[in-house]
């Protein structure tokens, strides 16, 4: 009985082990995917079958895949992160594509909730860019380009063939550590692009996505 008593006491302390062993340094990959929010760019035009002219714009579904490593702080709960992110839409992909770097990051774990299992949370500051969408008119006002009225979803602003824009980039999101490695929540990232079309002049945009994300630490 006493050997027995031993035995699980020696899990439960291995188990705490693991369970702090969440924070631990590494290296990591996360795939996230969620919709956008905010005054997202424009990415191209379009003509209706009354050949009205209406912009393209990148919202709706995206996806989002990150790269880094962690490092622990001295503490079992506090790490840090250095993230590089790329994120663009289900539709449109290149007209979308935007390159994030997080040299500031953080990640809070919890204590053990129950088997391997806490929470987590992150936060992150860093930049972005991406193209700044193609500009529809030249110096005088006048319309430079017009879709083919036969092409009624034409695509004009990809980020081969547009200026670069950037600007400050954050991140937040909250989760829990399934085991000591795989984990799983929902995320916050937006940026501010300074440079880039939303409607027919440039300007700042703000706007971010919203959604769920999935992380392997190695």
């Amino acid at each position: 009985m006493k050997k027995i008593i031993l035995l699980l006491l020696a899990v439960m302390a291995v188990m705490g082990v693991q369970a702090q062993n969440a924070n631990r340094g590494g290296f990591f990959l996360e795939l996230g995917i969620g919709g956008t929010v905010g005054d997202v760019p424009r990415i191209g035009y379009r003509l209706d079958q009354n050949n009205d002219l209406y912009l393209l714009h990148a919202g709706g579904a995206k996806f989002d895949f990150a790269f880094g490593a962690r490092a622990t702080l001295g503490n079992p709960h506090w790490s840090y992160e250095f993230r590089i992110e790329a994120e663009a839409g289900t539709s449109h992909t290149l007209q979308s594509l935007a390159g994030k770097v997080y040299p500031i990051a953080f990640r809070y774990t919890s204590s053990e909730l129950f088997g391997n299992m806490s929470l987590y949370a992150t936060f992150g500051l860093g930049g972005a860019i991406s193209g700044s969408g193609k500009d529809l008119w030249d110096a005088d006002d006048s319309v430079t380009w017009l879709p083919d009225s036969d092409n009624k979803d034409a695509v004009v602003s990809t980020i081969f063939d547009t200026d670069v824009t950037g600007g400050p980039a954050y991140t937040l999101g909250v989760g829990l550590n399934v085991t000591t490695h795989l984990y799983a929540g929902v995320c916050w990232d937006a940026q501010m692009m300074f440079g880039s079309y939303h409607g027919l002049k440039k300007e700042n945009l703000h706007y971010g996505s919203f959604g769920v994300r999935v992380g392997y630490r190695f």
